[in-house]
C-alpha cells in the first residue's frame, strides 16, 4: 500500500456503505469481560450485585456495596482459530493484553436507622464490552474465481461510466462513479480498469453486461483476514438500598466502537489466457458512540435469597467508517496493472440501534461462605436496525437471518478464610435463526481470589469455544471459510475498599 494514500483523503457524498449484518453483530456483540471475580464466575452477578462489573448486568447492584471500593483490570486473550476451506485446513492463533475493567464506586450510609432508604451509591465504571482483535488465514483450490463477484458488481452500469470520459483522470472518474452507484460502482470500476472483466458488447457504451475474463477452471485462492479493536461503555451509576429489601439502580452508558478490517484475497492460476493473478486488498476503519440507559432491582425475601430484574434500553449509535480498497491483476497481454486509487473514501456517517435486553436472576448464598447464582437473559436481534438510508438490504437481512436469543449464565463462589474458589458456566444462543453462520456458544470459567486487609486480589481463566462460518464475499464465490474458534482469557485484577 503506497504511502501517497494517507495524504489523499476523498469525502465520499453517497449512501452505500460497507457495513452489513456481521458488522451489526460487532456493534451488539457483548463478550464476556469484567473483573476477574465476575468472570471466573462466569459473569452470572445480575443478583449478586456487590462488584463494578456486575452493574452492566443489573445496576442495582451497586446497593449491595458495604463500603468505598475501587477495581482495577487486564485481560490476556488468546485465539486460536482452525480453519477449513475447500477441504484445506489452517491454524491461525493470536494473543493480546489490554485493560477489560476500571471504575470507582462510593457508599453514602444513613445516619438514622428509621429512614426508609438505608444507602445510596454513586459510581463510575469503564468496562469493555468486546475485545474484537482476531484474525484467520485460508487457502485451497476452487473452480469458482472472484471475478464472478465483480461481474455481479457490475452489471446493470452502463459501460460508458466505467470508461474515463475526455480529459478525465482515473481517479476523477472513481469519484464520479462512486458519487452515482456507490461502492458497488468503484468496485466494479477497479475490476474493469484492472482487466478482471470485460463487457460483453465492447464496442456499445451503453452496454450493461460484463463477463469474467478468467478462464481457468482450477484456481489456487489465499485469504486473510485481521480484525483489530475494542468496544467497550463507561457507565455512570447510581443506586439506593431501601429498607434493606429492595435496592433499585441507573446506568447511563456512554459506549464507543473502534475496529479496522483489513482482508486480502489472492487468486492464481496457471492459464495463459486471460488474467491468471489477482489480488484484492480492502481495509476498512469504524469508529463510532453512542448511549443507552439500564435499569434493575434486587429484592431479598430474606437474607439468603435475592431476585433481580433488569433492563437494558437499546444503545443510540452514530457510526463513521472510511474504506480503502485495490485490485492488482497480472496477465501475458497486460503484465502487472494495479487499479489503485490512492485515497480513502470517508462515508457520511449514519446510525444504528443495537437490540435492548431483559435478564432476570437468583442468588442464593448459604451458610455465608457458599454462593450460587444464575442470569436468564432474553436479546431479540431482529431489532437491531440501520437507521439511515442506502440500509434496506441489510436491515432485510437482520429480519431474516435473525432471532432472540437467550443466555443462560451460572457461577459459584465457596470461600475458605481468606480464600475464594469460583467456577462458572455460561450457554449463550446463536443470534443467527439457524446455525449455519454460527453455533451456540459454550463457555466455563474459574477463578480464584484473595483478600488481605482492605485488599483483595482475584485472577480468572475463560475458555470460550464457537463455530462460525466466514463468506469471504458477498456474491459470485460460493465456499465460505469454516471456523472452529477456541478462545482462552486470563484475567488478574485488583479491589481495594476504603
Amino acid at each position: 500500500m503506497k504511502k501517497s494514500l494517507f495524504l489523499i483523503i476523498f469525502i465520499l457524498g453517497m449512501s452505500s456503505n460497507a457495513q452489513d449484518f456481521n458488522d451489526a453483530l460487532l456493534f451488539s456483540r457483548e463478550d464476556l469481560q469484567g473483573t476477574a471475580r465476575f468472570m471466573g464466575m462466569g459473569g452470572a452477578f445480575g443478583a449478586v450485585g456487590g462488584d463494578l462489573s456486575a452493574l452492566k448486568i443489573n445496576p442495582a447492584g451497586s446497593a449491595i456495596f458495604a463500603t468505598n471500593q475501587a477495581t482495577f483490570t487486564l485481560d490476556f486473550k488468546h485465539n486460536h482459530n482452525n480453519n477449513l476451506f475447500r477441504q484445506n485446513n489452517t491454524q491461525t492463533n493470536s494473543s493480546d493484553l489490554d485493560i477489560s475493567q476500571a471504575g470507582v464506586m462510593f457508599v453514602f450510609k444513613a445516619n438514622n436507622e428509621n429512614v426508609p432508604v438505608k444507602k445510596i451509591t454513586f459510581g463510575i465504571n469503564y468496562n469493555r464490552a468486546s475485545n474484537l482483535n482476531d484474525e484467520f488465514f485460508a487457502f485451497g483450490q476452487n473452480s469458482n474465481s472472484i471475478a464472478n463477484y465483480f461481474v455481479n458488481q457490475a452489471n446493470g452500469i452502463p459501460l460508458d461510466n466505467l470508461t474515463p470520459f475526455t480529459n478525465e483522470s482515473f481517479f476523477e472518474r472513481y469519484d464520479g462513479i462512486g458519487n452515482e452507484y456507490g461502492l458497488s460502482g468503484q468496485e466494479a470500476y477497479l475490476a474493469y480498469e484492472s482487466f478482471v472483466i470485460n463487457s460483453t458488447n465492447p464496442n456499445d457504451l451503453g452496454s450493461t453486461t460484463y463477463e469474467s475474463n478468467v478462464f481457468a477452471n482450477n484456481l489456487t485462492q489465499q485469504y486473510a483476514y485481521g480484525l483489530d479493536g475494542n468496544s467497550g461503555k463507561v457507565s455512570f451509576n447510581s443506586a439506593i438500598d431501601v429498607a434493606n429489601k429492595l435496592m433499585l439502580g441507573i446506568n447511563i452508558n456512554g459506549y464507543f466502537v473502534d475496529y479496522s478490517r483489513a482482508t486480502s484475497f489472492d487468486e492464481q492460476s496457471g492459464e495463459t489466457n486471460g488474467v491468471n493473478r489477482i489480488v484484492f486488498d480492502n481495509l476498512l476503519n469504524v469508529r463510532g458512540s453512542g448511549i443507552s440507559f439500564d435499569f434493575g432491582a434486587i429484592y431479598k425475601p430474606i437474607n439468603e435469597v435475592r431476585i433481580g430484574l433488569s433492563y437494558k434500553t437499546p444503545t443510540w449509535m452514530n457510526i463513521q467508517e472510511e474504506l480503502f480498497h485495490e485490485i492488482s491483476t497480472n496477465s501475458q497481454d497486460n503484465g502487472f496493472v494495479n487499479a489503485n486509487p490512492e485515497i480513502f473514501n470517508i462515508f457520511p456517517d449514519y446510525k444504528f440501534r443495537t437490540p435492548s435486553t431483559l435478564t432476570g436472576s437468583l442468588a442464593l448464598i448459604l451458610n455465608k461462605n457458599l454462593l450460587l447464582s444464575a442470569d436468564f437473559t432474553s436479546r431479540n436481534y431482529t431489532n437491531m436496525k440501520f437507521n439511515s438510508n442506502g440500509f434496506q438490504q441489510a436491515n432485510e437481512e437482520i429480519s431474516t437471518l435473525m432471532q432472540t436469543a437467550t443466555e443462560l449464565n451460572f457461577g459459584g463462589e465457596y470461600r475458605i478464610k481468606n480464600i475464594s474458589l469460583r467456577a462458572g458456566y455460561n450457554y449463550h444462543e446463536s443470534p443467527f435463526s439457524d446455525e449455519v453462520n454460527a453455533t451456540d456458544i459454550e463457555r466455563f470459567t474459574f477463578g480464584l481470589g484473595y483478600v488481605l486487609g482492605n485488599t483483595r486480589f482475584d485472577i480468572s481463566y475463560v475458555n470460550t469455544q464457537q463455530d462460525r462460518r466466514e463468506q469471504i464475499i458477498r456474491s459470485g464465490l460460493q465456499s465460505p471459510v469454516n471456523i472452529n474458534a477456541n478462545q482462552h482469557n486470563i484475567t488478574a485484577g485488583v479491589s481495594f475498599a476504603f
